[in-house]
């Protein structure tokens, strides 16, 4: 075997490598601010309802424009949609150490920051979803998806450390330079890639708003029609309602539940990068002991009782290993998710089943968020709250188990036909 297909049957190359790097430099300025953040609004207003607000806001722009970017991911160049909205994130999150530097900086302008942060996102997820199969081979999904999330997951566990221990010695606003700065080694990266993103031609159809609608409708159609999808995605908006509250709130939990120290606020919130890697490591080998229904519905059912079990049992380190491991199966799940998800779904509607994904499994978040702040705010039991919410995550999966979607195996590669249900649905027909 010559070594040019020793590397065509790894499927990563030199270009994937590149981008992952970008993006390695640019998660670690993104963990300083998911840690800085939410830290400064508590600073600022002291209130979990504020934090549930701005959280709130930051899923707007996503069910507002969601489903145009896929539909515009998939006409354009994802290299440069994923350059702009690389460069969208890095001034907006600069705006903030400046203008408080110019003491203008208010709760309302946080609110507008992370509103273009997610707007960017938006578009950056969908981009990336779309864009990582032409950069590896098939078979080799996984492995460039799990190394992506390893990435972000070493960078969750160094960098609050370094953002709690830095904050110490310097303002809290000036950890979003580092972020900044490090969207432009991002962009410097891309521009670096010389192949294609796209691997189908791009559309030369008159762009025009009837255009875009159709764009949309047939993504729709692909999705609802196609039976793996849509459960996956029913399933998705369900259990985002009540994930999304511990996962937001957890800097609170933290704070009144767990009286923890910034030192080890910081910790806490590096478990969760711990659990991550440690998964990234293991999900191939757990994919082959265990079904897709396993994976799927048997992990939430297990992140349901993790969860209850920290809100009942308030100890620094039991919350570290209970949080590392509830993180750890989100991943699992999601993994496995995107890896199928990009086999099973032709290239050229990749943007938009993305940008349909994100909007369904993400539109219940907002309501989670603000009911979330509010319930914790009116009964000041931030424990009671997320036991209820492991609850619900565990319960939420069971009705799956008698249907098709809880009697899917997972797939063998690009080999479909050996599950117990096809992951390759009939053919949908779009719309002219």
């Amino acid at each position: 075997m010559t070594p040019t297909s020793t590397n065509q049957t790894q499927g990563l190359s030199l270009d994937y490598w590149k981008y992952w790097t970008g993006q390695f430099i640019s998660n670690l300025g993104n963990s300083f601010t998911i840690f800085g953040l939410p830290l400064l609004i508590f600073i600022l207003t002291g209130s979990a309802l504020q934090l549930g607000i701005a959280t709130a806001i930051s899923m707007v722009p996503t069910l507002l424009f969601g489903l145009i970017a896929g539909a515009l991911i998939d006409r354009f160049d994802r290299r440069v949609i994923l350059i702009l909205s690389n460069l969208l994130q890095g001034v907006a999150i600069a705006t903030i150490p400046l203008f408080n530097m110019l003491h203008l900086l208010t709760i309302g302008w946080i609110y507008i920051v992370m509103f273009l942060m997610s707007l960017g996102m938006a578009f950056f997820h969908a981009a990336q979803f779309s864009a990582i199969p032409a950069l590896v081979s098939s078979d080799s999904l996984e492995a460039a998806n799990a190394r992506i999330q390893t990435s972000i997951s070493v960078t969750t566990i160094g960098g609050p450390i370094l953002a709690g221990l830095l904050i110490s010695i310097i303002p809290i606003t000036s950890l979003f330079f580092v972020d900044a700065m490090s969207f432009l080694v991002a962009i410097l990266s891309l521009i670096m890639i010389k192949r294609s993103f796209n691997l189908d031609a791009a559309s030369t159809e008159k762009l025009d708003i009837q255009a875009v609608i159709k764009d949309i409708r047939d993504g729709l159609i692909y999705a609802w029609k196609h039976q793996l999808l849509r459960g996956l995605f029913i399933m998705l908006m369900l259990s985002n309602f009540f994930f999304i509250i511990p996962q937001m709130q957890m800097l609170f939990f933290a704070e009144k539940a767990l009286n923890l120290t910034p030192a080890q606020i910081g910790i806490l919130f590096a478990s969760e990068g711990v659990g991550v890697l440690i998964m990234t490591f293991c999900v191939k080998l757990i994919n082959t002991r265990f079904t897709f229904r396993a994976l799927i519905l048997g992990s939430q059912i297990v992140e349901g009782v993790l969860l209850i079990i920290m809100s009942a049992w308030h100890q620094f380190w039991i919350a570290i290993f209970l949080w590392a491991a509830i993180n750890a199966l989100v991943v699992l799940i999601n993994l496995n998710i995107t890896s199928l998800e990009q086999r099973i779904v032709p290239n050229a509607l990749l943007g938009r089943i993305a940008s349909v994904e994100m909007v369904l499994s993400w539109c219940f978040m907002p309501l989670g968020m603000l009911a979330g702040g509010a319930a914790i705010t009116a009964t000041n039991h931030i424990d009671w709250v997320f036991s209820i919410c492991g609850i619900a995550l565990l319960s939420i999966p069971l009705p799956f188990f008698f249907t098709n979607f809880g009697r899917l195996t997972p797939p063998q590669k690009d080999t479909a036909e050996e599950t117990e249900v096809s992951y390759n649905d009939p053919v949908v027909e779009l719309s002219d």
